[in-house]
């Protein structure tokens, strides 16, 4: 945890070191960025970050802890607030949605590219439990489709679940990388995205359709 110090710090400065942080672990990781590093970026002493930290590790959990609300309330933002909207329609809001955040945040997302890439990265569990508040949306518009006979019952709906994040999260990745990106989905208008969009809710709702029992 940080130090009581950081609570004094005022919010710009905060907002200042948490800016650095996603700079500099989106180009050099959480291995290759010392406490040093960010330092010299924000133009302050070698020591002047542990007077608010014990240590690297603990400003790495800190700014995970920030850039997850950053994230979570930018989503929530592009999605509507009804609980019974269908999964498909959530899936393809959120997919939207994620497109628009790296364009908004785009070393945050690079930073967060980095850590789960990154083979030693000693918080990797901490970061899969702050951003697993979408499956909790999922899981719901889940449940509502399989009560609704619109998706097949064979087929467990955490698999579901895991494949839709999975899928996006890929999207996510060509999107911040176009360089691995096999379609072009990072040069992609609005009108073009809304289209691939389009033919990709198709695909997965026929496949996970009931029909596909008779497969």
């Amino acid at each position: 945890m940080p130090k009581p110090s950081l609570d004094k710090l005022p919010q710009a400065r905060r907002r200042r070191i948490i800016r650095a942080c996603w700079v500099l672990f989106a180009r050099h990781g959480y291995a290759g960025t010392s406490m040093k590093m960010i330092a010299s970026r924000l133009r302050v002493a070698d020591g002047h970050l542990y007077y608010y930290f014990t240590g690297k590790d603990d400003l790495v959990v800190w700014v995970i802890d920030q850039s997850a609300d950053i994230w979570m309330e930018f989503i929530t933002d592009h999605l509507p607030l009804n609980d019974n909207i269908p999964l498909f329609d959530l899936y393809r809001r959120t997919l939207a949605a994620s497109v628009r955040f790296i364009a908004a945040y785009r070393h945050l997302y690079g930073m967060y590219f980095q850590f789960i890439n990154e083979p030693h990265f000693p918080h990797t569990a901490y970061l899969a439990k702050k951003t697993k508040w979408l499956d909790g949306l999922y899981r719901n518009a889940l449940e509502n489709e399989i009560r609704m006979g619109r998706l097949c019952p064979m087929i467990p709906k955490e698999i579901v679940a895991m494949s839709l994040e999975v899928f996006r999260t890929r999207i996510e990745e060509f999107v911040y990388k176009p360089e691995i990106d096999p379609i072009g989905i990072a040069a992609f208008n609005e009108r073009e995205f809304n289209r691939f969009a389009d033919q990709i809710m198709g695909i997965l709702q026929r496949g996970l359709a009931p029909a596909s029992l008779d497969l």
